[in-house]
């Protein structure tokens, strides 16, 4: 058996103040940079320290912002960072949170909102972007930005914003706006046929973008995008051209994560079925993309837990083998991983840790 890793504690980690609670803390997003990686979830303890679902970790010490953010209104639930990008020296934050503090009140309504910071110490300072907004009302987590990725559009460096809104203040905007990193306005993105962000007769939203070297490719819930059908994932080239991923996939509540290499993407979330247009089959938690070919396949069944889909939340490519975590799977056909399993080209194969196979058991 070879051991492929050893984990190592990040102090005393993150978690709840309440220890009864202590299970209820969830990591949804990491940041790695020269200066150590920033941590964004749903906790309000780092280390020994009180904060609002956001930290960074660096030579093996916590530190926390200066502002405190909560959700709008009256509501005390603790609000969460799904995803956090950086540009320069300003970090972008996205997630559900309605106002923010940080020596005074508590500022007035911010909306579903993106919040930039520039001090590499996370002793941020605060800088709100224009509010991103949803209209209609749902459960919590169906609520914010789910996903930031830096982005040039029209010549001008910003970020992409997704998530399940459809205005960005009074700016339709369907899932997907693009925000000037020096202005902080908002552009919509839309063809030219005046079709805006994502498309489809219900729930449009957007949960993860990939770009490589000639495109962005977009996953989420939706039907399609520029007047192009394609399923939950898209791709669109650098003058906003929308091209299909044949017919993209079925799924149960989207796609949730995406990375690609020169010959494949992968699209990974609540992933039941492959849609080529010409056939569909079903899907476990994650399929690939061939690129020359134009069409998706199973790779060998996916993974499961204990025979029910997979919900993939993150993946990594090293040392070209693919890395798939989250959703608490247990095997991919025959082979045994818990929450951590590694594909090679061809085959599954468990990932050994301190002598376990994947995360437990």
């Amino acid at each position: 058996m070879m051991i492929e890793g050893e984990w190592m504690k990040m102090g005393e980690g993150i978690g709840m103040l309440n220890e009864e609670e202590e299970t209820l803390a969830d990591v949804w997003s990491l940041f790695t940079y020269s200066d150590g990686v920033v941590v964004g979830g749903r906790f309000n303890r780092a280390g020994n320290l009180q904060t609002t679902s956001l930290a960074k970790f660096s030579n093996n010490i916590w530190s926390v912002p200066n502002f405190e953010l909560k959700l709008s209104g009256q509501n005390t639930m603790l609000p969460y960072i799904k995803s956090i990008t950086k540009i320069g020296e300003e970090f972008y934050f996205g997630g559900n949170f309605g106002q923010l503090k940080s020596s005074g009140p508590f500022s007035s309504e911010l909306g579903l909102a993106c919040l930039m910071g520039s001090d590499l110490n996370l002793t941020f300072g605060y800088q709100p972007t224009s509010a991103i907004q949803q209209l209609t009302q749902g459960f919590f987590d169906e609520h914010g930005v789910n996903a930031l990725a830096p982005y040039t559009f029209n010549n001008e460096d910003g970020v992409l914003i997704g998530g399940n809104f459809m205005f960005a203040g009074s700016i339709k905007v369907n899932g997907i706006a693009f925000i000037n990193n020096e202005t902080s306005e908002i552009s919509q993105i839309m063809d030219s046929e005046g079709n805006v962000g994502m498309e489809g007769p219900g729930t449009k939203e957007v949960h993860a973008f990939y770009q490589d070297s000639s495109m962005l490719y977009i996953g989420g819930v939706f039907q399609g995008m520029g007047g192009k059908s394609s399923f939950n994932i898209i791709s669109m080239d650098q003058n906003q051209s929308v091209q299909p991923l044949a017919g993209g996939l079925f799924t149960d509540l989207g796609v949730t994560t995406i990375i690609g290499d020169s010959n494949y993407i992968y699209a990974g979330g609540t992933v039941v079925g492959i849609n080529n247009i010409t056939d569909s089959v079903f899907a476990n938690g994650i399929a690939r993309y061939r690129r020359k070919l134009n069409r998706w396949d199973n790779m060998n069944g996916g993974i499961s837990f204990f025979g029910i889909p997979a919900n993939v939340k993150a993946m990594a490519i090293h040392k070209g083998e693919l890395y798939v975590g989250g959703g608490g799977f247990t095997n991919a056909g025959d082979t045994i991983s818990h929450g951590l399993i590694k594909w090679d080209g061809e085959n599954w194969k468990t990932v050994y840790i301190n002598g376990a196979k994947g995360l437990a058991g």
